[in-house]
């Protein structure tokens, strides 16, 4: 019986996981390991987009690399935290920006701040 139980929770968990859950920001969802949207840009250009919104967040470090089929930028918050924003090629003209605070994403409490810096990366590659 307790395994049928566990069974159904890890499935249900899972479930959630893939298919991600709504978050406070328009076009933002929430997995297991962060917080992803997807943009209506090249990946060079939400690449670019993604450097520019840490660079105004005032992180530290920001760095970022792409090619046409993917890209990874990384920034640091005043107390160390890594942020990650890696992109992903969906089409040539558009790509899925998925962002990660710290080594535990979402699960470390920072749904919040991952979807607003998704949303800010989101606007800007798509000039908004």
């Amino acid at each position: 019986m307790l395994r049928k139980i566990a069974l159904a929770v890890v499935v249900a968990g899972l479930s959630v996981g893939m298919t991600g859950c709504k978050t406070d920001q328009a076009g933002v969802k929430s997995g297991v390991r962060g917080q992803y949207a997807d943009v209506n840009a090249s990946v060079p250009k939400t690449t670019d987009a993604a450097k520019s919104v840490f660079t105004s967040q005032d992180l530290k470090d920001v760095v970022g690399t792409n090619t046409q089929i993917d890209g990874k930028v990384t920034g640091k918050k005043a107390d160390g935290t890594v942020i990650t924003a890696d992109i992903s090629r969906l089409t040539d003209s558009t790509s899925q920006v998925t962002v990660t605070i710290g080594m535990m994403g979402t699960m470390g409490g920072n749904s919040g701040l991952g979807a607003d810096l998704a949303a800010k990366i989101k606007a800007a590659a798509e000039g908004r």
